[in-house]
């Protein structure tokens, strides 16, 4: 039972972190532009091409702590990023007020391209780590993806620490879900757990509630 449980954990924790990748992708997009870009998911499969042609001949060992150790990594590089150099603190004050970083002269354009540049990077590192734990097709990142989001809502959408936390969630409790109910019900867990978190509390666990105009 206690080994069974272990397998859970870190093929969860494996799995969270791929949707910890996805969601602080997501979040580095939505914090500069405002804009949700599901089209992470190309990225996604990208990355994991790559890894398939560049490991043909040799295996991965331990993808689920690589990914693990991988979403660790690009959490504090992109906090290191975002609070230690001007053009991260730039991008940081983007997400407070994109009209007033205008006004302020910052490049708001060009610092939104560089976004969507960092973003593909982590989205494409998660689809590379996690290619040896997944078939790769056309269509592969749209599950990974949609987990992804659900993971960013869970952990506070725009805030890093809350997709690490998000990720772990989302992986634990669909891995739960497929030992005891079995696979084809893990949507539906994962769903269900959007929709308590919502109910409970909106704006994600690390998220700040917004003031209500009277």
């Amino acid at each position: 039972m206690l080994e069974e449980l272990a397998i859970i954990g870190i093929r969860g924790l494996g799995m969270g972190a791929i949707y910890a990748l996805v969601a602080m992708s997501m979040n580095i997009v939505y914090g500069s532009s405002h804009i949700l870009n599901f089209a992470q998911g190309n990225m996604f499969v990208l990355g994991g091409f790559v890894a398939v042609l560049a490991t043909a001949a040799q295996g991965t060992p331990g993808p689920y702590a690589a990914l693990i150790v991988l979403a660790v990594a690009w959490y504090v590089a992109l906090r290191l990023f975002l609070t230690r150099t001007l053009t991260g603190l730039a991008i940081s004050a983007l997400s407070q007020d994109i009209e007033a970083a205008s006004t302020a002269g910052l490049r708001v354009r060009r610092l939104q391209l560089l976004s969507f540049a960092v973003s593909g990077l982590v989205v494409g590192s998660a689809g590379f780590a996690a290619a040896p734990l997944m078939s790769i097709s056309g269509d592969t990142g749209a599950r990974y993806v949609l987990n992804g989001f659900v993971a960013a809502v869970i952990g506070g959408m725009g805030n890093n620490l809350g997709a690490l936390v998000g990720g772990a969630l989302v992986g634990i409790v669909g891995m739960l879900a497929t030992y005891l109910v079995g696979g084809e019900y893990q949507g539906l867990v994962t769903l269900l757990l959007l929709v308590a978190m919502l109910v409970v509390r909106p704006e994600g666990i690390f998220g700040r509630a917004r003031a209500r105009r009277v």
